[in-house]
């Protein structure tokens, strides 16, 4: 199975070991000046292997046995640095704080519901304990290629201690999954709460410190949410190559271009394009592509517009109202005792999206990537509707049965 441009041969495992090697070799004694690799971010378009060395070996470094953290935030003080999002400044830190948490916990929830649909239905956690070495090595590296095309800061790798090569091959990656799953397992993709990952390292390296000033709690809280971000991602990249999913392959000039438009995208819907872009006439640092989408969010955006004081930061503030479940005409209420699953609760919520006014079914390989299947024949259709409907209320075999034949 192949991914993100990384078409591993038989000899890659014995590669990946050197790179362990070397990565355990370049853990320094304390006291002494930590070994600097430079990160060419490049090279994960056609050198995967080549670019996990330096995370490795910094990993290794500021999490290992003999670890020195604060050496290492010397030694990688650039690459440590997050002025690029806010620029030193708490409004526009939390402006970013709250644009991230909106992505993350939708793409949380669809992890969940990816998660346990791949676990429960689909035998993964079996089958990944079953899996040669230089298997789940392949999958591992393709999947961190995945996250490094995905979130929004690939550098936020440096901040996850669970993301070694080895942890992942290992059970590390099944715990990571289980964690977020005990979360909340309804499936349904709506999320009540934000997950956090934890980790001991972490509250170590950022504790809470309740007299710290409120930019550095925001700034805290900013690092927690892009390394949770980079994680989510990861996962998702595993289960994507797990699936068989295509990987979502760019330049290294369509990156940072989606990088640059990224801090200036609308707060609802991610449009980008300058032309239509508005800036919120109370705070002038929320972004939006139309007054629709700016109605639509000013619930949520008026607990941080009116927070003028550049000394005020709230984690609860900034939080996303949860979403209720999505429903769409003609989806009923289930009947008594039945608890729909994650792969129904997908349907729902796509189903209940605009622009599948006409559809009758759709393959989804990420939040934003979607195919819609149509039954053109009326009678077809109807017949189809009916049974899906059936199977909505009850998960009936028999209805879910003449779906699939309708749809093949």
């Amino acid at each position: 199975m192949s991914g993100s441009g990384s078409s591993m041969s038989s000899s890659s495992g014995r590669i990946a070991d050197a790179i362990t090697t070397l990565a355990q070799l370049a853990i320094t004694e304390p006291g002494s000046e930590p070994l600097v690799l430079s990160h060419p971010r490049n090279l994960k378009h056609g050198s995967p292997l080549i670019w996990n060395l330096p995370y490795e070996v910094s990993l290794s470094q500021k999490y290992g046995d003999k670890s020195n953290i604060e050496e290492w935030k010397r030694s990688y003080a650039a690459l440590d640095s997050l002025n690029h999002y806010f620029s030193g400044d708490l409004r526009a830190c939390n402006q970013e704080i709250m644009r991230l948490l909106k992505k993350l916990i939708h793409l949380e929830g669809f992890l969940v519901q990816f998660a346990m649909e791949s676990l429960n239905d689909k035998g993964f956690e079996n089958e990944w304990r079953e899996y040669s070495v230089e298997k789940t090595k392949e999958m591992v590296l393709n999947g961190l290629v995945r996250a490094a095309f995905q979130a929004p800061r690939e550098q936020s790798r440096y901040d996850c201690p669970e993301l070694t090569a080895s942890n992942l091959e290992g059970s590390g990656l099944i715990d990571l999954y289980r964690a977020i799953i005990a979360h909340d397992d309804t499936g349904d993709r709506c999320l009540k709460t934000l997950f956090l990952f934890q980790h001991p390292a972490i509250d170590i390296e950022y504790p809470d410190d309740p007299s710290a000033s409120d930019l550095e709690k925001a700034t805290r809280y900013l690092r927690l949410v892009l390394r949770t971000f980079f994680i989510v991602e990861t996962l998702l990249g595993i289960l994507e190559e797990f699936n068989g999913f295509p990987p979502n392959d760019i330049s290294l000039e369509q990156e940072e271009e989606r990088e640059r438009e990224g801090l200036g995208e609308c707060l609802v819907c991610c449009t980008n394009d300058e032309g239509v872009m508005n800036r919120c006439a109370g705070c002038r640092l929320a972004l939006y592509c139309s007054t629709i989408c700016q109605s639509r969010e000013w619930p949520d955006h008026k607990r941080i517009c009116r927070l003028r004081k550049p000394t005020c930061f709230d984690p609860a503030i900034l939080m996303p109202t949860p979403r209720k479940p999505p429903i769409f005409v003609g989806c009923p209420d289930p009947e008594p005792g039945f608890v729909r699953s994650p792969a129904l609760w997908r349907q729902i919520y796509c189903l209940a999206r605009e622009e599948s006014f006409e559809a009758a079914y759709q393959l989804e390989y990420r939040p934003t990537e979607t195919v819609w299947i149509h039954i053109t024949n009326l009678q077809d259709r109807m017949s189809f509707c009916i049974a899906r409907r059936r199977a909505m209320a009850s998960g009936d075999p028999l209805a879910v049965s003449r779906m699939r034949c309708s749809l093949t």
